[in-house]
């Protein structure tokens, strides 16, 4: 009867042992799979928001040059207005 009961002991342990590992791995899973999500989540939010595309930095080196532009030709023309004023007048 001894064997019996070590037979059954035994099964138990192995059952609660292989219970364990089951609820390890699927900790391990849930916890991949949520760092998975929210690395995507991130990714996402941050490229709507514009903080790491390429063209939103593009867009405003392009918005900066136009004002620069402006400014150099504007001056330019001050420049030709009042060497014409000079020269003419």
């Amino acid at each position: 009867m001894s064997t019996t009961e070590e037979r059954d002991a035994e099964r138990r342990r192995s059952a609660e042992k292989a219970l364990r590992r089951e609820t390890t791995v699927r900790r391990i899973k849930d916890i991949v799979w949520s760092a998975v999500i929210a690395s995507v989540i991130t990714i996402i939010v941050v490229l709507s928001l514009g903080w790491l595309t390429t063209q939103s930095v593009v867009e405003k080196a392009r918005e900066e040059g136009k004002k620069e532009l402006v400014a150099l030709r504007a001056s330019i023309c001050l420049v030709k207005f009042q060497t014409e004023t000079r020269c003419g007048g």
